[in-house]
Order: structure tokens, then sequence, then C-alpha cells
């Protein structure tokens, strides 16, 4: 069965790793981007991402795979934030998994040549095994630097980058917000019956990296008074009620993150040198002017501006089996929940345990994926969008909530309503029900949108 898997992503990878791990599979995976294990890692800065429940599930289901991670990647527990120069610590209960998303992109594709050149001979538990090679019946073929430009549904054929032709059996559209196979299908409605939805996300962003070095401040006699970011923990700011600046010490000398800002509302925008943005940030938290570099304040100045699509998709298969939608290519969700990767991950593990329960008949797995998985990523989706306010009421009544449940006994902290953030590590909670059990709060924070938007 010949596969072609677009991009080459967390999600597009784990798809690969299911299926050379299966019998009889071709796998072809294109991605337009060079490979990022020729990048130095020093030169690969992204923002970091954390794996929660349900990716961390999806990981666990790919022997061998998680402690291949874990060397790029700590777990936390703890979120710092900082407000008017005080500092508030809440603990959760269970650890999220933090790792920049070029070092678990770099991680599961080291993963996935690994299982590439182990194959294993024999039946394999996929369920118990330390470590699942290649089943040997089934080959592996990495495409870099050559994207998928067209796909035509008819003749079963993907058109290249590089202008050659490529046959298929199914299609893995992996390929991102901005998917070109998606793209294609949705140009062709009326045959493929796909419609999609694109909106700018509300927030724009800039990535940040600062030199992390832990020391006590000499001039304090605080012994809680510490310079550098506690590297056990992440680190948040809110400044001005709107901004919003996440650092995460990943690597305990780099912490990295982003600032966040709304659309139109870029603050170092007329800024004209990298002394003003230093002493930004030391107006923000004397804590982050102590870490940002000279060097790092430059970066920032001359970066563009990033931001972010929502996609939302009416089904998730087209052509009769032959196409797939998985990750950000079919659900491409707000970052408030951190829950992006994640879904996209839990889709590619979905479809494997789809085709396993199927005995590999695409048409019945996919029937099946659409009837089921389509109304859990609306859900994602919708509860993503709404779980964060600007509303300082509303952002004040969640930090206190979550301070309150931290601090109350179990008998009471359990009858409290669940915000959205209380259920992210829930295992065995799909994010149906997540975010029926959390509508209560999601619906009083898309009013207040709503009645500010107009």
């Amino acid at each position: 069965v010949k596969v072609v898997i677009s991009g080459a992503g967390p999600a597009g990878l784990m798809v690969a790793q299911h299926l050379i791990a299966r019998p009889n599979y071709d796998v072809h995976v294109f991605e337009k981007r060079a490979d990022i294990s020729t990048v130095p890692s020093n030169e690969d800065r992204t923002y970091p991402m954390a794996l929660q429940a349900s990716g961390l599930e999806a990981v666990e289901d790919v022997p061998g795979l998680k402690p291949c991670l874990e060397k790029y990647g700590k777990y936390m527990n703890i979120i710092q934030f900082y407000q008017n120069n005080k500092a508030r610590k809440i603990e959760k209960e269970v650890s999220n998994f933090y790792i920049e998303r070029s070092a678990l992109t770099r991680g599961m594709l080291e993963h996935l040549r690994l299982m590439d050149g182990n194959p294993m001979d024999g039946a394999t538990d996929a369920n118990s095994a330390e470590f699942l090679g290649r089943d040997p019946t089934s080959s592996l073929n990495l495409h870099f630097e050559c994207g998928i430009a067209d796909i035509f549904l008819n003749n079963q054929t993907i058109l290249t980058d590089h202008g050659s032709f490529e046959s298929f059996d199914h299609v893995v559209a992996a390929d991102g917000a901005r998917s070109m196979v998606r793209t294609q299908l949705a140009q062709d409605a009326e045959e493929t019956g796909l419609e999609v939805e694109m909106e700018r996300v509300v927030d724009s962003y800039k990535s940040l990296s600062f030199q992390n070095q832990l020391q006590k401040d000499v001039n304090s006699d605080d012994e809680d008074d510490i310079v550098g970011l506690e590297p056990d923990r992440m680190h948040g700011w809110f400044v001005d009620g709107q901004d919003q600046v996440l650092l995460v010490p990943v690597r305990d000398e780099i912490a990295s993150g982003v600032y966040i800002f709304p659309n139109g509302k870029d603050p170092f925008e007329k800024m004209i040198d990298a002394e003003e943005v230093m002493k930004y940030f030391e107006s923000v938290s004397p804590k982050l002017g102590n870490l940002i570099s000279e060097e790092e304040a430059h970066r920032i100045l001359m970066m563009p501006v990033s931001g972010s699509w929502t996609v939302r998709c009416n089904k998730l298969t087209v052509g009769d089996g032959k196409v797939v939608l998985i990750g950000d290519a079919a659900h491409a969700i707000s970052a408030s929940l951190g829950l992006g990767c994640n879904s996209a991950l839990q889709d590619a593990q979905v479809l494997n345990q789809l085709l396993r329960k199927h005995d590999d008949d695409w048409h019945a797995a996919l029937t099946e994926y659409e009837a089921t998985r389509l109304v859990d990523v609306h859900a994602v989706a919708d509860m993503s969008d709404y779980a964060r306010s600007t509303s300082p009421l509303l952002r004040t009544e969640m930090m206190a909530r979550m301070i309150l449940r931290k601090a109350l006994p179990d008998a009471l902290s359990n009858r409290m309503r669940p915000l959205p953030f209380d259920l992210t590590n829930k295992r065995g909670l799909s994010y149906s029900e997540m975010h029926e059990q959390t509508r209560w709060w999601t619906s009083r924070v898309e009013r207040h949108r709503r009645r500010t938007s107009t």
C-alpha cells in the first residue's frame, strides 16, 4: 500500500512511524523545508510547547519514542506568573512535558530513522515492545526540500514542487494550516465536498530567546530574590492588560518563549534601537531586564511579526478513503490551551488505532475516523477559542480560581466547576467531554469578546 504523507512535522512523522511498523506499506514523506537534522541546533530557534495528556498518550503509543524525545525537553508542573513585580506560583498535579517545536520534530525524525534502520523480523506486539522497528515488508522514503504542489484524485497522483509525478493509494495531509493539499482539494469543492473556514487569530507574537543564568541577587536580603528564571517552571508576565510574555527554560541556560500582543499593536514597532527594547523589558520586569542581551534585543527589533490562523473543515476525509486531513491541515486552533500539537499527535494515534481495528482497510478506517474525530476536533477548537479573556475581571477570576483550587482540600476543590486549563491533563477525557464541562466559562469569555468587538 503506497501512502504519501505531505508534511514532515510532528503529526506527519508520527503517522509514518505507525505505518512502517505495519506490514506491506510503502511510505513517502514530502516536506518543502530542509531536513531539520542538518540544521545546527544553536541556529534552530522556535517556541516551546507543552505535551499534555493527549499528546503524551500519543507519544507513548509508539514504542521507544518517548525516551528519544525526553533528552530534548523536560517535565514541569509549576507555572509562575508575575504582575506588578509580584510572583504567584501555581503547582499542577500533573507535569507537562515542555519541548521546543523544532526539537520535537528533530527527535521524532531521529526515532523514525532508527526504526527504518532496524527492521524487525516476525510479529512484534506494539503495546509491549520497548522498541518497534520497521516491518521488513514495508519501506520509508523521505523527500526533503520537495513539497506537494497539486493532487489529482481521479488518477491518484500528486505533482511535486520539482515537477515530478508520484502515484498513491492514500494521502495523509499533515502540511500545516496553509496546507497545499487541502487548498487544492477545496478548490474543487463540487467534487470533493470539502469546505474550509480560515480566520486570523486575534493575537500576533514575536519569539524570544534569553540567556538564563540563575543566581542570588547580591543587592537583596530576600532569600527568594533570584536573578534569572528557575529552570523547573514556566514563567509568565501580564503586560498592560493585554500583552503577555511566556518563557520556558527548556534548556537550563536558555529561556525561550514568545511575546504575545493583539494584532496591529506591536509594542516594538516604533522603537529605533536595541537599547530602547532593553529598557522596555526592564520596565515590564527587572527580571526580564537582567536577562535580555543587546544581541537579542536587536533581533527582536528586526524580526517580522508572526501570526497564526485557525482552520475549520466540514470533513476530514476526501475521495472515498483516498485522502485524510490531520493536524493543522484539518483543524488549526488557537494556542491559548496549547492543544494544537497535542490534538495533531492524537489524530495520528487515532488513525493508527482504526487502521489496526479494520485490518488496514482504509475505507472502513477513514469512515469511522470521520464519524468520531470530527466532533472532537471541533470541540477542541471551540474550547481553545474562548479559554482566555482579555477582560481584567475575568482574568483575575481565572487566576483566583486556579490558586483556590490548589489551596482547598480535595473534597472542596473537586466541587468547583473546572476551567479548561484544569482538564487538559486529564487522561481518558475526550475533547468533547472537556468542552462540555467547561462551557460555563467559555460562554462567558465569548460573550465578553462579542460585546467588546461591537
